[in-house]
């Protein structure tokens, strides 16, 4: 059997046969996904549409959803550069605001 053999192996040979095979592994990993990727393209096709139309990417663009850009919704009163969408975490400037016991809407932007 196979493991007989294996087991009469020198550690050099064992450490060439362990890259001989990591090495035959990430081959066939890669052949697996091209094979994949033919076949998707090969479907998307079928229906008239490219693979990046079917996941909904656009080659020309680095980030998905950089045209969804939001404005900005509040405005530092001591710095107008500072602005804020009013999503994810209120930078600092906000904060200090809401720590001396100011309101958000006191920020708002009405232009």
């Amino acid at each position: 059997m196979i493991h007989d053999s294996i087991r009469q192996l020198s550690v050099q040979d064992l450490i060439d046969l362990r890259e001989f095979i990591d090495n035959e592994i990430e081959a066939k990993q890669k052949e697996e996904k091209k094979a994949l990727m033919n076949q998707f393209k090969a479907l998307a096709a079928q229906s008239g549409l490219t693979l990046e139309e079917v996941l909904g990417m656009d080659a020309n663009k680095k980030r998905k959803g950089s045209e969804n850009k939001v404005a900005p919704k509040y405005r530092d009163p001591h710095d107008a550069s500072l602005v804020w969408t009013g999503r994810g975490r209120a930078p600092a400037w906000m904060q200090a605001h809401l720590d001396r016991g100011g309101n958000k809407d006191d920020l708002l932007i009405r232009d």
